[in-house]
């Protein structure tokens, strides 16, 4: 046994002379070497009969080997522990790397995946974008041709005002999209009548139904009786979302019919737009509210769309407290819902005032302060119906002269953005000298921090291009 120990110790200590059995086996040699010497001198000096001798070898024997086979025992059972632990270890990293390997792995595949659809979405964005500024471009150039008849020029002026109008919405989807990703939207709650805004987006789904040509019957439900439809919402938002729905119902049905509607449920007023067209598989239900994804749709080039409405319309709804779902098989059609907070007004009192109308403009004297001359064109001809006086000022500091010159002025529009003074100083200018005179900023700048500075700098109110003439004559008729 003693001559096994010895092999092994010089074993380990030509393999690896560092390991702590090596130095156990050492010492456990020489401590061995130095007990049987040293037993066996005491033993033969206390004792000298031989049979006895003989036991105590033979009991020297035995412990010799019980504690040889237990410190092997030790020693076995604490390299096969450490190596469980080792194999412990490496099972568990094993583990964690091949989660680390499948979340790159997925991560990896989005990536590509977004690559993709920003792609797609860019190319898609380039057509979209340069169809209607084929035709803009196109009639515009046609329609300065000398000698041309009334009827062509009415019907190029009608292309170019619709492929105006498709640019306006590419745009508005694209600020929206980023604003709602900044957190930057921003929301007015206001009292309204509800079922005129229904009575509108059905009126918008049959424009956008006859313009295509598609024979499909527009649906309105309402679940409130007329008077009792007042509620406080952010009324724009609200038309922006049913109109999105709409729209994609009349693009996506070729026939049948579009239903538009809602009810109130337990506090909720639950919107929904309904139609009989191609559908969606259950395995987009959800993706399909993500930007983007519409241009991965097979349907997509004979449809068209930016692959935003979806996703501003759900944007639009959370932030308004509410949420959005869907109901559609492929070929059955598709039913989507919009819940939102019901906050009902109790007197119309309210309404009756924003519906009221307002008194006529007449006989009173606006200063225009504009510095492009085609927006100054535009709101001379929204005015033109109305015997007003138009004055104009092609910069700031124009404007602010002809108000310090004692001209009576009734209301002033000014732009923002014009040489020798911008409008935000030719306001303070003016509010100076006249600060009754009301100021309505007029102006391309349209994110919300926009039309907090031109409050700020002393407006009276703000309109963001393009100026619609019904929005125009209804925001300048509160001040005259």
């Amino acid at each position: 046994m003693y001559i096994v120990v010895v092999y092994i110790t010089v074993f380990q200590m030509k393999a690896k002379l560092t390991k702590p059995a090596v130095y156990i086996s050492a010492f456990y040699l020489v401590t061995g070497f130095l007990y049987i010497y040293f037993s066996d001198s005491i033993a033969n000096n206390l004792f000298s009969d031989k049979d006895i001798l003989t036991r105590i070898q033979t009991f020297k024997g035995f412990g010799f080997v019980l504690i040889t086979g237990l410190i092997i025992t030790f020693l076995i059972n604490r390299e096969i522990n450490k190596k469980i632990r080792l194999n412990i270890q490496l099972k568990e990293t094993l583990e964690k790397t091949r989660e680390i390997n499948e979340a790159l792995a997925v991560a990896k595949e989005k990536a590509e995946e977004n690559n993709r659809l920003k792609t797609a979405f860019l190319n898609n964005m380039s057509h979209e974008i340069r169809t209607p500024m084929n035709g803009i471009l196109g009639f515009s150039n046609l329609l300065a041709q000398d000698e041309l008849p009334r009827e062509l020029k009415e019907k190029y002026s009608t292309i170019i005002r619709s492929g105006g109008e498709q640019l306006m919405r590419i745009i508005d989807d694209i600020l929206d999209i980023s604003k709602l990703e900044a957190g930057q939207m921003a929301f007015s709650n206001e009292s309204f009548q509800l079922n005129p805004v229904i009575d509108l987006i059905g009126s918008l789904a049959e424009n956008q139904a006859e313009l295509k040509k598609k024979e499909i019957q527009i649906r309105v439900i309402k679940g409130l009786h007329d008077g009792s439809d007042y509620i406080t919402l952010d009324k724009q938002r609200l038309i922006q979302i049913l109109a999105n729905l709409a729209g994609n119902a009349v693009k996506f049905s070729e026939a049948g019919y579009v239903e538009i509607g809602y009810s109130v449920k337990n506090n909720l007023l639950e919107f929904y737009v309904k139609d009989t067209g191609i559908g969606i598989p259950e395995t987009m239900h959800e993706i399909i509210f993500e930007r983007f994804r519409q241009v991965e749709d097979t349907c997509k080039k004979a449809y068209g769309g930016t692959g935003l409405g979806l996703a501003i319309v759900k944007g639009l709804a959370g932030l308004m407290g509410g949420t959005v779902s869907l109901d559609s098989k492929p070929g059955a059609g598709s039913v989507f819902y919009v819940r939102l907070p019901y906050v009902p007004v109790i007197s119309s009192t309210a309404q009756e005032e924003i519906n009221a109308v307002q008194g006529g403009i007449i006989n009173k004297s606006i200063l225009i302060a504009e510095d492009d001359i085609a927006s100054f064109n535009l709101l001379c001809s929204y005015l033109s119906e109305s015997p007003v006086k138009i004055l104009y000022a092609p910069n700031g500091q124009e404007a602010v002269n002809i108000v310090m010159s004692g001209q009576p002025v009734d209301l002033v529009l000014m732009d923002i953005r014009m040489p020798a003074m911008n409008g935000f100083e030719a306001t303070a200018a003016i509010k100076k000298i006249n600060p009754s005179l009301p100021v309505i900023a007029q102006t391309a700048y349209a994110m919300p921090d926009d039309k907090k500075a031109a409050l700020q700098a002393g407006c009276s109110d703000y309109i963001s291009k393009p100026i619609m003439k019904n929005v125009f004559l209804n925001q300048i008729s509160k001040y005259l």
